[in-house]
């Protein structure tokens, strides 16, 4: 298992009920830079948004358990079995950071 680390990647916490219901909606884009964490989280939904995105399934640890790709406007990604949050990157995010099944973030 390897821990990852990004001092460039602002990560936003959508920990409460309406930030998680607001989520990206509204937003035009996503910088690459940036990122939303869903906790608790286990699926999501891109309807009503405007743009592509990544989506990283993390379990308590904050391992990942599961990657989405390019995942468009108007679809669902749904966790694998054991997730507990969602990180929400611009679509590309995961390949410019490495990101791997089994990798460990450190989210502060």
């Amino acid at each position: 298992m390897f821990e990852k680390t990004f001092q460039a990647l602002r990560v936003r916490k959508a920990h409460s009920w309406w930030g998680r219901l607001r989520g990206l909606l509204g937003r035009l884009t996503l910088p690459l830079e940036e990122a939303l964490w869903l906790k608790p989280c286990s699926s999501i939904h891109t309807i009503g948004m405007m743009f592509t995105i990544d989506v990283v399934f993390l379990n308590s640890a904050n391992i990942i358990t599961g990657l989405k790709r390019n995942v468009r406007p108007f679809n669902f990604a749904f966790a694998p079995k054991g997730c507990d949050s969602v990180l929400e990157l611009a679509a590309g995010g995961a390949n410019h950071y490495g990101l791997e099944v089994g990798d460990e973030l450190k989210l502060d």
